[in-house]
Formats: structure tokens, C-alpha cells, sequence
């Protein structure tokens, strides 16, 4: 099951970050069916196929941070056996998929819920436009320029904000950006455990360059980085779980 979860989160077929945390933790169960014979081993074992699992996916910080959580929880107690070490495990991974999936649904009552990669605008038009009174209009990201003067608020999704650094889908740093020059408030949001404060880095991915071309490039590279990196003193605002933020 780990071994899987790693491939598939790899490949990205699990698309939103708190699925890709709740894959993660949850494949860390197959460890209590081992068997180990002391409670250094078993934690050797939980440490390093953490590890596995949070290099499948650098740039996820909810990966990042619900892995790092279930391991201290594990390696903070000084268990007496194995099956209690593996109790522990079982409550943390139990605690971890609880609190994404309810900082997800919090966040979306103070606002949305989390984008998708792939198609994404089309979904959310498509979606908007069965909602009454509600008439959506889809552009491309470089055409926000042309639009944004006549907008109310620009409202974005997060990976995770690092360091006074929002990274979040490509197209995201030009349109707050140009969003600060025409006066245009930019929201964000997303679940708390997004918000880092250190431990981790961020590690950009390129996606497959058939996603932008399907002819082969010949003499040159097709470059698709999935993330870009926001300033966030061109934010007006994060709404996470836990309420509104107002940044400086």
C-alpha cells in the first residue's frame, strides 16, 4: 500500500494536496500488519516510509506537515511495546485524516472549497453557471489584465504560504500582481495547515510538456512549472479554517 501510495502521488493521480495527505497517512496503516521485534525498529520503519512518502511530493506542505505530526506523535512517547507503538500510530493517523478533512470543509464555509489542477476554470464555470443569479465568464490567466479593472476582489487558492510567500498554480504571481496595480484586494484560501512556518521547502514540479503542446518540440523546450511564487505583500487577505487574516 505504500509503495502504491508513493506511485501515486508520483504521478499525481491524486490532485488536491489534502487528498495527497489523506493517501499518505493512511497508507502508513499497512505498517501495523508488520511484524517488528522491537519498538526501535517499528519506529525506524514509520520514519523511513514517512520519508518515502513525503519525497513522492515536495511541494505539497500538507503532505509535509500531517506526515511530520503522525511520526512526532509516534517518537514522542516512550512506548513499552510495539503494539502500543502501533496504537499510537493508528490514533494519530485517525487524528490526521479528521482535521483535514475538517479544516477543508471550514475553510469552505468561510469561503470555497480547494481547486483542481487540469481544467480547473472550465469545472468552476461550468459549476457557477447552474448557480442562480450567478453568470460566470471564463478567460485565460493573461487575459486578467483586460478584466480585472472591473473586478470586486480576486479570490486565489494556496499550496502554502512559506516565508512571506504564497506558492500556489502557475498564473497566480501575474494576476495578483497585476491585481495590486489596478487596486483589486487578492483573498486566499485554504485549509491552516497550509501555513508554514519552517521545516519545510518548497520544491517547484514541471508537469508533462504535452499539457501545453501535443506536436514534439523541435529546437526548443516547453517549460510547464505547476507552481509560481507569490509575494504576499500583494495579498489582502488569507481565510483558512480558523477565520479571516489580514496581511501586511
Amino acid at each position: 500500500m505504500i509503495d502504491e501510495a508513493v506511485a501515486e502521488i508520483e504521478a499525481m493521480q491524486t490532485h488536491s494536496s489534502s487528498a495527497v495527505a489523506v493517501t499518505a497517512a493512511e497508507a502508513l496503516r499497512e505498517l501495523l500488519g508488520r511484524e517488528y521485534a522491537t519498538v526501535e525498529e517499528y519506529r525506524r520503519a514509520l520514519e523511513r516510509n514517512s520519508d518515502a512518502l513525503r519525497r513522492a511530493n515536495t511541494s505539497h506542505a500538507s503532505l509535509f506537515t500531517t506526515q511530520r505530526e503522525i511520526v512526532d506523535r509516534v517518537t514522542a512517547d516512550d512506548h513499552d511495546s510495539v503494539a502500543a507503538a502501533k496504537a499510537t500510530t493508528a490514533d494519530a493517523v485517525d487524528a490526521v485524516v479528521e482535521e483535514v478533512e475538517r479544516a477543508k470543509h471550514e475553510a469552505a464555509r468561510e469561503a470555497v472549497t480547494e481547486a483542481r489542477p487540469r481544467h480547473v476554470g472550465r469545472k468552476a464555470a461550468r459549476t457557477l453557471s447552474a448557480i442562480d443569479r450567478v453568470e460566470p465568464t471564463l478567460i485565460t490567466d493573461g487575459a486578467a489584465g483586460h478584466y480585472l479593472d472591473d473586478c470586486d476582489r480576486v479570490v486565489v487558492g494556496m499550496d502554502c504560504i512559506v516565508d512571506d510567500v504564497l506558492y500556489n498554480r502557475v498564473g497566480t504571481f501575474p494576476i495578483a500582481a497585476t491585481a495590486a496595480e489596478l487596486a483589486v484586494p487578492v483573498s486566499v484560501l485554504g485549509s491552516s495547515a497550509k501555513l508554514i512556518d519552517d521545516g519545510f521547502a518548497f520544491e517547484n514540479e514541471f508537469r508533462p510538456a504535452s499539457e501545453v503542446m501535443l506536436e514534439p518540440a523541435e529546437g526548443f523546450d516547453v517549460g510547464n512549472p505547476a507552481y509560481d511564487a507569490t509575494p504576499t505583500h500583494l495579498l489582502d487577505n488569507v481565510v483558512t479554517d480558523e477565520g479571516v487574516h489580514k496581511l501586511e
